[in-house]
């Protein structure tokens, strides 16, 4: 695993802290001692116990640095820390029932050595429990086993987010989490969380104090192996550096690497609830989870059901109030743009970067001042066969005639694996009542960033067609209603460049690229001075770049970009300025790769990208994504982007000028930064 030079630093002075704190020979395993049988049933690979001092290693002031495997290797665990200085769990007495237990905040433990846990290849299945208690907050990670490094991206977990409990995991082809929701996650309250991942029967199952519940198919039977580059963290997520600590106390942990059955469950249950003064189930909960059926499973829709989303959707260009900002509790910006006249028209997303997502439209005759209330809607109506229809991905954009585009696409739940990329036109977007065109369906996929215009005349437009591993009902669970749907369109999973030599009135495919690790691909390209075509593709880790010698026909093998981005990609805004200078808007500095959503910047460059400005700092705040913008004619630049999308769900808007840029802040007559376009206050 690669690691940052300043945590690895850390790291090191934490080890050679230990060391100095304590005799070198009382860094070798330790062993479980009484602790190895909770409840009378053997086999943890794992054994975390605060009232057991055999199973911890204390040192100066209460660090735990380290915990003995009950396997005939040892594992050194070491403290994973943030930029808040060292701070590793602290051994705390008498926290539940008189009894120790360790306090996390913002470090975790963690170990790399996936013999020591006898996670190996082929185990069938892993069962983990913990006695814990968190203090609230935001998400937050009571453990995870896996890996962030694509392509297995192979991890199961627990966590709280939103005040629910989760549990979950990810297949190894990089697809997104399958999450299930396991019921309010109390603040303060003592639980028994036991997590259950059965690798051979495809199936996971959350119990809290001896209560399953839930269960869900876990992937498909076998397709989860439990050993590739196996990882494993208490108190938090596994991104580098750790986040989504837990804010809380953990007094006993325990892996085994088999799926307990329900009566060996319960005595372990039992005996920790006896233990620790928590209420636990008085019988096993039914013998049931792992021997229980799924709910019979639905056939795969029809062609004909799959085909609604080749019908136009109707515009709503008079929404009511439940597509109020009071409503809504979602924002996920999709694009902004200037009409001849001076108007800004700004569009985002809202129910959820999900299968309920829609769009939401609001105009500025101000230059950004004050935004009117929802002036028109795209929120397709559902089909009366169960899978939600959803609107996700588009923009904004003034074609060189001052014709007003909104591109958007249509799918049956998250993916159905075609969508489409739609269009509508409007003639006259200065007016009070504009008039938009009929929905025209351009080809599947969706459109996120606006058309390249050429100086032959050609306007070329990105569609992406994602890949496979998105394909499901929802965002969280793929469900077998898609199950083998569009295998046609397998070839054609490609960011693509689609062409028109008639101003719109028709497109076609010219040429298309698929990167690796693709994530969404979210590509813009530039023409550079000699004639290439430049593009840049969002992937796992970072940007992808390629280049095309025929205006889009041919492109070379994708690779890693010199320029360095969020890890696990995120939107960038790349356009060429009057001036000739390139912009670029994207998160850290050009050589710097985020390890979150932060630090959005504008970067100008006068050697078609070779070199790059210092920069601006557009916000620095975590949580700032997806810009979008244009410039006008005055040489203003505008950009759009989000914020907390689901928490503060603010859209905001940065003015400035490529002096500002220059200058690295915001000082030019008009330059504002952090204007407020809307903010959803449902969730508030």
């Amino acid at each position: 695993m690669r690691r940052d030079p300043i945590f690895t630093m850390m790291i090191q002075r934490f080890s050679f802290l230990v060391y100095c704190l304590v005799p070198l020979a009382a860094l070798g395993h330790v062993p479980f001692a009484a602790a190895d049988s909770p409840g009378g049933v053997p086999g943890p690979r794992l054994h975390l116990d605060a009232s057991n001092r055999d199973s911890l290693l204390v040192v100066g002031g209460g660090l735990v640095s380290a915990w003995g495997s009950g396997g005939p290797e040892s594992s050194m665990v070491f403290t994973a820390m943030t930029g808040e200085g060292l701070s590793p769990p602290r051994y705390e007495e008498s926290v539940v029932n008189g009894r120790p237990a360790l306090r996390f905040r913002n470090a975790a433990l963690e170990t790399e050595d996936p013999s020591a846990l006898g996670l190996t290849n082929g185990i069938e299945g892993l069962t983990v429990i913990a006695v814990a208690a968190n203090e609230g907050g935001g998400t937050q990670n009571l453990f995870r086993i896996g890996t962030d490094v694509p392509p297995q991206n192979n991890r199961v977990g627990v966590w709280r987010s939103g005040g629910q409990k989760s549990f979950g995991g990810r297949r190894l082809d990089h697809g997104p989490h399958q999450t299930v929701r396991g019921g309010e996650y109390l603040d303060g309250a003592w639980e028994i969380d036991a997590f259950i991942a059965d690798y051979a029967n495809g199936r996971a199952f959350l119990f809290t104090n001896g209560e399953m519940k839930h269960w869900e198919t876990f992937h498909s039977p076998g397709e989860v192996s439990a050993a590739d580059s196996r990882r494993f963290r208490i108190g938090s997520n596994l991104s580098e550096p750790p986040g989504g600590f837990l804010n809380g106390h953990i007094a006993e942990f325990l892996i085994f690497d088999r799926v307990l059955s329900a009566e060996e469950l319960h005595r372990v249950g039992a005996y920790l609830g006896d233990k620790y003064g928590i209420a636990h189930a008085h019988e096993p909960s039914p013998s049931g989870p792992w021997a229980k059926e799924p709910a019979e499973v639905p056939p795969p829709l029809t062609q004909e059901q799959l085909d609604v989303t080749l019908q136009p959707v109707e515009i709503n260009t008079n929404p009511g109030p439940e597509y109020s900002d009071e409503a809504r509790d979602y924002a996920m910006v999709i694009g902004l743009d200037r009409t001849p006249g001076g108007r800004l028209w700004a569009a985002w997303v809202a129910g959820g970067d999900s299968e309920e997502g829609y769009f939401v439209v609001a105009t500025s005759d101000d230059d950004g001042a004050t935004w009117s209330e929802p002036r028109l809607v795209i929120d397709p109506p559902n089909p009366p066969f169960g899978v939600l229809k959803r609107t996700l991905v588009g923009t904004f954009w003034t074609d060189p005639n001052g014709r007003l585009w909104l591109f958007f696409d249509q799918s049956l739940g998250y993916f159905d694996g075609r969508a489409g990329s739609w269009a509508i036109t409007c003639d006259n977007p200065d007016d009070d009542e504009p008039v938009w065109s009929e929905p025209r369906r351009i080809w599947h996929g969706a459109t996120l960033n606006k058309p390249l215009v050429l100086d032959n005349g050609e306007w070329l437009l990105p569609i992406s067609l994602w890949t496979r591993d998105w394909i499901r009902t929802e965002l969280r669970n793929p469900g077998p209603l898609f199950e083998g749907v569009h295998r046609d369109l397998d070839p054609l999973r490609k960011a693509h460049i689609f062409v028109s030599t008639d101003q719109g009135e028709t497109w076609k495919r010219r040429g298309g690229v698929a990167a690796d690790q693709r994530r969404f691909d979210e590509h813009m390209y530039v023409k550079l001075a000699d004639g290439r075509l430049w593009m840049l593709i969002r992937t796992y880790y970072g940007l992808a770049e390629s280049f095309s010698s025929d205006l889009g026909r041919t492109w070379t093998e994708p690779v890693p970009s010199r320029i360095k981005h969020v890890e696990r990609g995120a939107r960038v805004h790349l356009r060429r300025l009057e001036s000739g200078r390139l912009l670029l808007v994207k998160h850290g500095r050009i050589e710097e790769q985020t390890s979150q959503r932060s630090h959005l910047m504008a970067f100008l460059s006068d050697d078609d990208g070779k070199t790059w400005s210092d920069g601006l700092m557009l916000d620095e705040r975590t949580g700032v994504s997806y810009p979008d913008g244009f410039q006008a004619p005055d040489g203003t630049i505008y950009i759009i982007y989000d914020r907390n999308r689901a928490t503060d769900s603010e859209i905001l808007m940065a003015r400035f000028t490529e002096e500002d840029i220059l200058e690295g802040r915001f000082h030019t007559p008009r330059a504002g930064e952090r204007i407020l376009v809307n903010k959803a206050l449902g969730g508030q």
